[in-house]
């Protein structure tokens, strides 16, 4: 699977934190992007098993995947 410069800076950006919000990738992401698009980047990155989701709601974060290598 190739990835696109977005799904690689996100995948970046949790690295560097171990466990983020939505709302936190989307600060720190270099291009402004929509709530719709990052969650669809997100899914397709959970779908990969690179990243994994942790927690439900308001406290929803993503962490990087223990499938991921």
């Amino acid at each position: 699977m190739d990835f696109t410069n977005r799904q690689l800076n996100i995948v970046s950006i949790v690295i560097s934190h171990n466990k983020v919000s939505a709302s936190k990738i989307r600060t720190q992401l270099p291009q402004p992007i929509s709530i719709p698009i990052l969650y669809i980047e997100i899914n397709k990155l959970v779908y990969y098993k690179v990243l994994s989701k942790i927690g439900r709601g308001k406290l929803k974060a993503y962490v990087i995947s223990p499938d991921y290598k």
